[in-house]
């Protein structure tokens, strides 16, 4: 049950703050005598009692609270308790599985799917082994994409590290072909335009290959 709950009792009404601060009294062993002198000279009660005109919050008050708000607060503290714990116990496993949030998922699972398994439970163990699994195929999944993910950097990176060699070699040739007498000649014919001056710095850096057509190649291959 939520500390929301709505309580029809005197000390039911009082701010959720203010109840708050009784259930840890009383959790904490103060008597009765002081947590009813908490309550009772509280500025939150004295504006209940202007507003409802009741008496002060009495001994048979406290009791009926200690067995209904105060019982309901235990249970949602040891809740709380549990799923801090459980966090605890996450973050642990988070960081001997490499940080992967499924992998945690499934470990918790098969502890209860171990639980449930000791009390011969078969709905809830059903119920857990469905669970484990969709979490098992999700931590699967994962892995794989991590490794698609590690794949395609790689070929990124033997992609950038091509293109670099690409623009070496193509330097390298540059300063080897600007040397040569006969492509200077061509570079600086001022006759001819740029189709034709390619033309024909490809007819001598390539040789037979630069007029061969590898479309036409490949229909005779066939």
């Amino acid at each position: 049950m939520s500390n929301t709950r709505a309580y029809r009792s005197k000390i039911g009404r009082l701010p959720w703050a203010l109840r708050n601060e009784i259930n840890h009294m009383i959790r904490d062993g103060r008597t009765g005598t002081e947590v009813l002198a908490a309550i009772n000279s509280s500025k939150e009660w004295r504006a209940v009692k202007r507003t409802t005109k009741q008496e002060d919050v009495s001994p048979q008050n406290l009791t009926d609270w200690r067995s209904t708000g105060y019982a309901d607060w235990l249970t949602e503290q040891d809740k709380t308790e549990h799923i801090r714990q459980l966090a605890s116990l996450s973050q642990q496993i988070v960081e001997q599985s490499g940080g992967d949030p499924a992998a945690v998922g499934s470990r918790i699972l098969a502890g209860n799917l171990l639980t449930c398994l000791e009390t011969a439970d078969p709905a809830d163990t059903v119920e857990l082994a469905k669970a484990l699994t969709a979490l098992r195929s999700a931590e699967t999944n994962s892995k794989k994409a991590d490794i698609a993910g590690d794949l395609a950097a790689l070929k990124e990176r033997e992609h950038n590290l091509n293109l670099k060699k690409f623009q070496r070699q193509t330097c390298e040739l540059f300063l080897t072909w600007a040397k040569n007498k006969a492509a200077t000649k061509i570079v600086g014919d001022k006759s001819a335009n740029n189709d034709a001056k390619t033309e024909a710095l490809g007819r001598l850096m390539f040789g037979d290959l630069w007029d061969s057509d590898p479309e036409a190649d490949a229909s005779k291959s066939r």
